[in-house]
C-alpha cells in the first residue's frame, strides 16, 4: 500500500513539473502579458488599434528593408517612385501598402521599454516604415523578428517604447524590391496550333522581309517564342538615343513578327493554309487574309558589353528594354537561313 501511494505521489510530482515547464515555455514564446492600460484604442474587438486612419490621406510612403530603401509619393491621386517618376510603378501594390499601414491592429501587447530591443529584432528591423499624411503628420513603424509560435511579427511605433505583435501579413505588403513593383509588358500566349507563320524584318526595308510558313519551322519557332519573357528588364525608360546605342532604333533592329489565328474556326485562315507554299523560306500571305491574323513583334538589338550572353529586346509601343538569352535569339534567327 505504501509503495502504491509512493508511486502516485511521484506521478503527481512529475505531472506538476511538466505542466509548470509547459507554462513557462508558453509564456516565453508568446510574450503574452497584458497591461492594465496600453494607451491605445480599444475597439471592443480582440485587437489593439495602433493606427486607424484613412489611407486616402497618405501622401508619402518610405520604407527601409534589409536589402534596399524605397520611397513613393502621391500627386493628384497617383503614386510615383519618388526618385524617378518615369518608373513604371505598380500603383495598385502601393495603394495596398497605404491601406494596410493606415489601419494597424495588434494581436497583443508584449512589454514596454524593453531593456534589450535586439531580442525582438528592432536593432536591425525587417522594415522601418515612415508614413506621411496630407496634413503633415508622420509616423514611423518598426517591424521586427517573426515569432513562429504566434505567426506574428514584433511591432513598435517608433518613440513609443511599446512592443506589440501584429500578424505577419502586414509585412507581406512591403516584401517587394523595386523590380517587383515594375509594371512590365506582357507577351501574348496562344496555342501552338494557332501559329501560322513568322517574319523577319531588318531595319525599315520591308522588301527584304523573310516570311516562314513551313510547318516544322513554325513549330520550332513557337517553342523558342514561348521562352522569351519580360521578367528581366534592362532599362525601364529607354530614350531615343539609347535605342540607337542598343541597335534597337527602327533603322538598325531586327524584328521577328509572329502571325497567329484560330485556324480551326476561321475559314479565311484555312484558305490561307491551302494557299501558302509550304517549305519555302519566303512564303507569301494574301493581304486580305493576313489582316485577319493577330500579330506580335519583338525587336532585337545587341548584347550589352557587361552581359555578353544576353541580347536586348523591346516590344511595340514600350519604352522598356528587356534581356533575352543570346543562344535563344541566335536559334530563332537561324530558322530564317
Amino acid at each position: 500500500m505504501a509503495l502504491l501511494m509512493k508511486k502516485k505521489i511521484i506521478t503527481l510530482v512529475i505531472l506538476v513539473v511538466v505542466v509548470g515547464a509547459f507554462s513557462i515555455i508558453y509564456a516565453v514564446l508568446s510574450n503574452s502579458e497584458q497591461p492594465a492600460d496600453t494607451g491605445e484604442t480599444d475597439t471592443g474587438s480582440s485587437k489593439i488599434m495602433l493606427a486607424d486612419f484613412d489611407y486616402i490621406n497618405i501622401c508619402k510612403i518610405e520604407y527601409v528593408s534589409q536589402t534596399e530603401t524605397l520611397s513613393f509619393e502621391k500627386d493628384t491621386d497617383k503614386w510615383y517612385l519618388s526618385s524617378d517618376r518615369s518608373f513604371p510603378l505598380d500603383t495598385t501594390a502601393v495603394t495596398a501598402m497605404a491601406t494596410a499601414i493606415a489601419s494597424i491592429g495588434a494581436e497583443r501587447f508584449v512589454e514596454e521599454n524593453p531593456s534589450d530591443i535586439s531580442q525582438y529584432g528592432f536593432d536591425h528591423p525587417n522594415y522601418t516604415i515612415k508614413i506621411t499624411y496630407s496634413d503633415g503628420t508622420n509616423y514611423t513603424y518598426l517591424i521586427g523578428d517573426y515569432n513562429l509560435f504566434n505567426a506574428c511579427n514584433y511591432f513598435m511605433v517608433d518613440g513609443s517604447g511599446k512592443v506589440y505583435m501584429v500578424l505577419s501579413a502586414l509585412s507581406d505588403y512591403f516584401n517587394h524590391t523595386l523590380k517587383d513593383l515594375a509594371v512590365l509588358d506582357t507577351i501574348p500566349t496562344f496555342d501552338s496550333e494557332k501559329a501560322v507563320a513568322f517574319r523577319l524584318s531588318s531595319g525599315t526595308d520591308s522588301e527584304n522581309d523573310i516570311t516562314i510558313t513551313d510547318s516544322d519551322k513554325v513549330a520550332a519557332m513557337y517553342k523558342l517564342f514561348t521562352t522569351i519573357n519580360t521578367g528581366n528588364y534592362y532599362d525601364y525608360n529607354t530614350e531615343d538615343n539609347e535605342l540607337s546605342t542598343y541597335s534597337l532604333s527602327k533603322e538598325n533592329r531586327k524584328t521577328i513578327t509572329f502571325l497567329y489565328g484560330d485556324v480551326s474556326s476561321d475559314k479565311s485562315v484555312e484558305d490561307l493554309i491551302g494557299e501558302l507554299t509550304d517549305g519555302e523560306n519566303n512564303g507569301s500571305i494574301p493581304e486580305d487574309v493576313e489582316n485577319k491574323l493577330s500579330k506580335y513583334s519583338i525587336h532585337f538589338g545587341v548584347s550589352p558589353s557587361e552581359l555578353p550572353d544576353k541580347v536586348l529586346f523591346t516590344v511595340d509601343f514600350s519604352k522598356i528594354t528587356y534581356l533575352a538569352d543570346k543562344e535563344t535569339v541566335n536559334s530563332m534567327l537561324a530558322l530564317f537561313e
